[in-house]
């Protein structure tokens, strides 16, 4: 249970960016204040970008594969440097996949 009072004066423009970042948290102001008072930072993640990233991160993947296909079909010189640089972009795809999955916005506050 919650005993302790503290009163805090916000100058307008104070006020509205605590309720402008609560209202994007999803939070009452109160809420909010307390949280970011104990915490420090409430930290928040576009989910968007960093999808965006992931896929990228397959694109680049899949242009390798189409890369490397050709070189074989066309026994390149090449074919083993591609296969190796392919071989490291497979190595850091489950350690993006597990880190990106674990930012889940909800799991930030």
């Amino acid at each position: 249970m919650r005993t302790i009072r503290k009163i805090i004066k916000f100058n307008e423009d104070e006020w509205q960016a605590v309720c402008k970042r609560a209202e994007f948290l999803n939070l009452r102001t109160g809420t909010y204040i307390r949280r970011i008072a104990v915490r420090e930072a409430l930290k928040v993640f576009d989910m968007k970008k960093l999808n965006r990233v992931l896929m990228s991160f397959f694109r680049i993947e899949n242009l390798l594969e189409q890369i490397l296909r050709v070189a074989m079909r066309e026994h390149s010189q090449y074919t083993e440097e591609i296969q190796k640089l392919l071989d490291v972009v497979n190595e850091y795809e489950k350690p993006l996949k597990k880190y990106l999955s674990e930012l889940k916005p909800e799991r930030l506050l």
